[in-house]
């Protein structure tokens, strides 16, 4: 897109009336906006404006720092992001700058539908004004991913799909992390410590927590195994938690013609559109919902569709690329994991991170440079083998984790700590970023999507897949994954011994994760 293009849809923005936009949703990046006037060259159009900090994100920050990091985001989003993932994947966007006026009066028509725990004084746009409010706003105008009428979307945020390098781990922790993955271990701490969630689950007791209900069984190891049997079940069980939690999850959502499914609201209100849908948006995973009866009925009204939705997406999956390249491109950027990570830096860095001690130090937690960007793009197009396309991983699945293993390994002997962290930050993008697959024109016959999505004609082979949600993540909160990786495998431990404790009284023992 040229200059003058993206200037003239900048400003058919900036003069619109903010009513023309209708408020989608939001995570703790970005408000999410759909256009719904009359101007075509922005219909079938979503608006993603980006939050902006009101306070330095780190204790020695300065005025400069976001400007470095809205630099290296343009660039990785620009640059970088396209060498590793195919254009086909990726949505059409426009970049934008919006005045601060224009941004504050949108915000304040969908205070009413917005989740409260978004609403925070420490992002902007907010309810609350400060003298360090911004006079612009970077934003995105996207492609609707949605669709249109007719068709019926699914997103799906995969997370981890790997178990880390046991040569990397303390004896300690590699007991367990060697056999259940993060995203398991980090769902059963969320579930059983209030802290780690916005709403306490109705069974956060003893029984709740050694229980291991199948309604929890998404693994994504499962997902990313490359057996069609277990993604099938991946599948199967991240739509049963979809269901069981009224889509309040973050990590699979349904959508026809461009709006959000509910499962579990009453019959008249299941087939809701996303601006009146006021559920909480990229809460906990598996989070678990109230004790109310609107979580509950209505949930067995989607049981006839879910064969026939559960095996397209499955199909869809496996007749493409995606799941084994978002595969590559997170195990690959990071070799040691960021325990390993940890124990390097200390092993480097001993006494030498002030005061209170970090487990690294902030100087190697900046921004990166665009130089050190380009080495992500040099590294991963050297690595590929030849004859492989870059944007593949490797062609058959079956033999994807070794060859992965072993670049991952050249990546570590051949890296600084610097360049490692950086490049564990671009893997983390993958392992946070979600998919959209689109089936279009999903009815058997005219008029609307049944609400329970029955009778739906669903072609995997014509299916629509993009990979959305690639913003940087700022190193500066290193030593927060750290602690939190520490947290995670050292409760699941303890949940592992209290079960032992409790076997004899008939308590299920946690799931392996097979990787």
């Amino acid at each position: 897109m040229n200059d003058t293009t993206r200037a003239q849809i900048q400003s058919l923005i900036r003069s619109s009336p903010t009513t023309d936009w209708t408020y989608l949703a939001e995570g703790g990046a970005h408000l999410v906006f759909s256009y719904c006037g009359n101007e075509p060259s922005i219909q079938n159009k979503v608006l993603r404006i980006r939050k902006t900090h009101l306070e330095p994100r780190s204790g020695n920050d300065t005025g400069a720092k976001p400007g470095r990091y809205e630099c290296a985001r343009n660039y990785l989003a620009t640059t970088i992001t396209p060498s590793l993932v195919p254009p086909e994947l990726l949505p059409m966007e426009c970049k934008v700058t919006l005045n601060a006026e224009w941004v504050h009066k949108l915000e304040r028509g969908s205070l009413d539908l917005r989740p409260k725990e978004r609403i925070s004084s420490r992002r902007y746009p907010s309810n609350h004004q400060h003298s360090t409010s911004p006079t612009s706003f970077q934003a995105s105008l996207v492609e609707n991913l949605l669709g249109g009428e007719g068709d019926i979307a699914i997103e799906i945020k995969p997370k981890c799909g790997f178990l880390p390098d046991p040569r990397y781990l303390s004896s300690e922790s590699k007991t367990v992390k060697t056999k259940y993955c993060r995203f398991c271990m980090h769902r059963s701490l969320r579930e059983t410590r209030p802290t780690h969630q916005t709403e306490k689950p109705p069974s956060a007791s003893l029984t709740g927590l050694a229980s291991n209900s199948t309604t929890w069984d998404y693994c994504p190891l499962d997902l990313f195994s490359g057996d069609r049997r277990r993604r099938l079940h991946a599948v199967d069980q991240l739509f049963d938690s979809w269901l069981r939690t009224a889509a309040r999850g973050n990590n699979f959502r349904v959508f026809a013609s461009g709006k959000a499914i509910v499962p579990g609201l009453h019959k008249a209100d299941a087939y809701i559109d996303g601006r009146s849908l006021n559920l909480p948006r990229e809460t906990t995973d598996g989070k678990k919902c109230d004790n109310d009866t609107t979580n509950t009925t209505g949930i067995t009204e989607f049981e006839p569709a879910r064969e026939a939705l559960c095996n397209a997406i499955s199909h869809a999956l496996d007749r493409h690329t995606v799941i084994p390249l978002l595969y590559a491109l997170q195990q690959e950027f990071d070799p040691l994991g960021i325990e390993g990570l940890g124990r390097r830096s200390e092993s480097l860095h001993s006494g030498s991170t002030g005061g209170k001690k970090k487990v690294f130090p902030e100087a190697l937690l900046v921004d990166p440079t665009t130089e050190e960007l380009n080495l992500v793009q040099e590294y991963w197009l050297r690595s590929r083998p030849a004859g492989e396309d870059r944007h593949r991983g490797n062609a058959r699945e079956a033999e994807s984790a070794s060859a992965v293993a072993k670049r991952s390994l050249q990546l570590d002997e051949a890296s600084d700590l610097r360049s490692l962290l950086v490049f564990h930050g671009i893997s983390a993008i993958f392992k946070d970023c979600s998919i959209i697959i689109r089936f279009p024109n999903a009815r058997k016959r005219e008029g609307l999507i049944d609400e329970s999505l029955q009778d739906l004609s669903l072609d995997p082979i014509h299916a629509i897949i993009k990979i959305i949600d690639l913003d940087l993540k700022p190193l500066q909160k290193a030593n927060k994954w750290f602690e939190l990786d520490d947290e995670i495998w050292r409760a699941y431990r303890e949940r592992i011994e209290l079960e032992r404790l409790l076997v004899s009284h008939d308590f299920r023992w946690p799931r392996t994760c097979q990787a």
